[in-house]
């Protein structure tokens, strides 16, 4: 019974493997990490941390970008004492950079993917931001 499992999940990894490239599968882990925290069946899928989780998904995969958005988020945060702001402006920026860098496109697609989900999901501080209305810290 050992071996019919050993040889039933060697085979599933080999088809996957053919299905999907390593980079395909590390793709799509951390954009399900992100959506995770972005819609957490515990919190009746509000809120999250999905600023955060995308900071760590780049981080893991595009080290570079991730760092030129956390300074652009220190820069932003400095001058506007807003974090909401410096944290959209740090996804833009991000984003930005893993394209312009020329990095994996995958990695820079699913950048973008986060970054569209950031911003949907943020629609009402990009309203208050607007309305000049968002909480300053």
């Amino acid at each position: 019974m050992a071996e019919l499992r050993l040889d039933l999940s060697t085979d599933l990894h080999y088809q996957t493997e053919r299905l999907m490239t390593r980079m395909q599968i590390v793709v799509g882990v951390g954009f399900a990490a992100f959506c995770g925290h972005v819609f957490p069946i515990y919190l009746r899928l509000r809120g999250g941390k999905g600023v955060a989780t995308a900071l760590g998904v780049c981080l893991a995969l595009i080290p570079i970008a991730a760092l030129v958005g956390v300074g652009v988020y220190v820069l932003v945060f400095l001058f506007s004492r807003t974090s909401s702001l410096g944290s959209l402006c740090a996804a833009i920026g991000t984003t930005a950079i893993s394209f312009a860098l020329a990095v994996s496109p995958a990695y820079a697609w699913l950048a973008l993917a986060m970054v569209l989900l950031i911003l949907l999901r943020h629609r009402s501080n990009i309203g208050r931001l607007l309305g000049r209305r968002e909480a300053r810290l």
